[in-house]
């Protein structure tokens, strides 16, 4: 017997019974997406006409994704018990405007209806429909926006054969160990490119003294923040070029005082104070490395700083490791009951490759909108916030649809703010998945990564006093939670007491991201990625050199023929971009820096790690 649409609850039963925990979010492995889409003789993107709902709501059809539409499409709620229909007629209001999917099978006369990210199960045929459920069993097929399945299902139409919609995170770890330990309370983790070979060490900031690891052989780190001479303390820290001589350089804020720790030829760092052309607002709560200036050709960059109350401050080059204050524009209207500023966000946004700048606060934000000229507009209103009590952001774009969206995590939780573009965002937590409703308090950090080499870009939240977790993308934003005994980190007993930070890197040029952290112990360790295989993973990573005269950060995206599987975010002397690979062919890396052309290059994947380093028009 054929898994038609209406065996489905039986099905969903089954895999219920199979799991130690109950939840309705559970993702059925038996039938995806792709099943349903297999198994239905007519798919519709719709909009509701009907104004007034009470019993009869009439839908005018958009496109027949498959099959043919019917002459007239009309969902009858009148024979439905009182508690259904109420519950439907609530969603079906709430999408005024907005497009539903509609499903069905012919032979079972079984529908579904798409409604906001909630199912409504239907019985009838043709146009004519009655309301049976709200069917809270197909969240298990899907979780997640209309607007986002309606994405997957072109997808799975477009290519049924490549077409993948996962159901299980794939990840494992070949081993776990501590590499190393830090004092004081760590404020930023990031891997860096410190000598400019393309090999990244693991920098540690923090208030009590930065570490610097550098990877080595089999799994090895060694802890050269003394070799080096590098005694900074950081309560923020961005690294950057400031010297313009192509070596890469730390400023490091105290509190107080900005310090560029500047390095020389030989690797190792000595203290430069900026100058006395600026005034930073004590207890800046954000600092981040910016290209200031118009056009192409920037080789210097600047700082940006959030303070805990009022505006940005931007900092331009003034010479050799000096700076002064840039002023940015006041915003029309001043924000009211925002609450307290935290830390800038550096991209661009809108995709016309300038770099923009969001100011969140606890209550609200606001975006700069970057220009040619190197100036910004005046700020406007963006969704995009903290929590009240703070919070720490990354960006990726968990849709593959080229824009960067903001993962926000910390006191009240995690929020996904969705880009819509022109540098519109709409939150979008609740309509992603298994992450919308397993949503715990008291984050103490947040990251986007590809821990499966998949290419769709996953998450995952640490926190200061449990377990982290990790969420897998299913594509077009739709998470599901990896199982706690896959992310176990039985190894290291401290760290399922609670993580200070956490990061996915490829430090050691494997092809996969290991894992991070540092405990609240202070004691870092690392998990290191497997994928069941020993061989290198595959995957495409593009970086700037620390002396490249595109700052950035900039925009670079991988694409699969006509189809783009997602954008991120390079800087000079940072991480590569990182695109996992699940199967080797040709594809293409597109970018664009200020002021010019998009570029692109083929990258073909065979059976190994390929880097490219980005370049701009010849």
């Amino acid at each position: 017997m054929t898994n038609r649409v209406g065996m489905l609850p039986a099905l969903l039963w089954l895999a219920f019974l199979a799991l130690p925990l109950a939840a309705w979010g559970l993702i059925n492995p038996q039938f995806t997406p792709i099943h349903l889409v297999d198994q239905c003789d007519t798919i519709l993107t719709a909009r509701i006409k009907t104004k007034d709902i009470v019993n009869k709501v009439e839908l005018e059809v958009s496109e027949a994704l498959k099959g043919k539409a019917p002459a007239a499409l009309v969902l009858d709620l009148s024979d439905a018990p009182k508690e259904r229909a109420d519950a439907a007629r609530k969603q079906l209001l709430a999408a005024a405007g907005r497009p539903v999917l509609f499903f069905s099978a012919d032979d079972t006369q079984t529908g579904y209806l798409h409604v906001q990210g909630t199912w409504l199960k239907l019985s009838g045929k043709g146009g004519a429909w009655r309301l049976e459920a709200v069917d809270q069993n197909m969240l298990s097929t899907w979780d997640g926006g209309t607007d986002m399945l309606t994405r997957c299902v072109q997808y799975i139409l477009a290519d049924r054969a490549a077409a993948a919609v996962p159901a299980e995170a794939g990840l494992r770890w070949r081993t776990i160990k501590k590499i190393g330990s830090v004092a004081g309370q760590a404020r930023d983790i990031a891997a860096i490119n410190v000598a400019g070979d393309g090999t990244c060490c693991l920098f540690v900031a923090s208030d009590k003294g930065d570490r610097l690891l550098r990877p080595g052989k089999d799994g090895a780190f060694e802890d050269i923040t003394e070799k080096v001479k590098l005694a900074s303390r950081s309560r923020l820290a961005t690294w950057g070029n400031f010297g313009g001589n192509g070596r890469l350089d730390l400023a490091s804020y105290d509190g107080a005082t900005l310090t560029i720790w500047t390095q020389a030829a030989d690797g190792t760092f000595s203290p430069v104070k900026p100058g006395e052309k600026f005034e930073l607002p004590e207890g800046c709560v954000g600092m981040a490395t910016i290209a200031v200036g118009a056009g192409m050709g920037v080789r210097t960059p600047g700082l940006i700083f959030s303070p805990p109350s009022g505006l940005p401050v931007l900092l331009k080059p003034a010479g050799k490791y000096a700076f002064e204050a840039m002023k940015l524009p006041a915003p029309a209207t001043a924000p009211k009951d925002y609450g307290k500023g935290q830390a800038c966000l550096v991209a661009d946004f809108n995709g016309d490759s300038l770099v923009d700048v969001i100011q969140p606060f606890e209550k609200g934000g606001l975006i700069y909108l970057g220009n040619k000229d190197g100036s910004f507009d005046a700020p406007k209103a963006c969704a995009v916030c903290a929590t009240v009590g703070g919070g720490k952001a990354a960006l990726g774009d968990f849709d593959g649809d080229g824009l960067l969206d903001v993962l926000m995590a910390g006191a009240e939780g995690v929020k996904i703010f969705q880009n819509r573009g022109q540098g519109l965002f709409e939150e979008a937590i609740i309509a992603s998945g298994e992450i919308g409703y397993k949503n715990l308090p008291l984050a103490s950090g947040c990251g986007v990564c590809d821990f499966n080499n998949d290419t769709r870009q996953d998450i995952f939240v640490t926190y200061g006093a449990g377990p982290m977790l990790l969420y897998f993308n299913r594509g077009f934003r739709s998470f599901g939670q990896v199982p706690a005994r896959e992310v176990a980190l039985n190894q290291a007993p401290d760290i399922g007491q609670g993580q200070q930070l956490g990061l996915f890197a490829d430090l050691g040029g494997g092809g996969t991201q290991d894992l991070f952290l540092v405990a609240q112990s202070g004691d870092i360790w690392c998990a290191f990625n497997y994928l069941g295989s020993e061989s290198a993973a595959l995957c495409v990573k593009a970086r700037l050199r620390a002396g490249s005269p595109e700052v950035g950060p900039v925009n670079v995206s991988l694409w699969k023929e006509e189809r783009c599987l997602g954008t991120a975010v390079v800087q000079a002397g940072l991480a590569p971009a990182f695109f996992g690979i699940e199967t080797a062919g040709a594809y293409t890396l597109k970018w664009r820096f200020p002021g010019g052309r998009e570029m692109s290059r083929e990258v073909p994947v065979t059976n190994k790690p390929v880097t490219v380093e980005l370049e701009g028009a010849k």
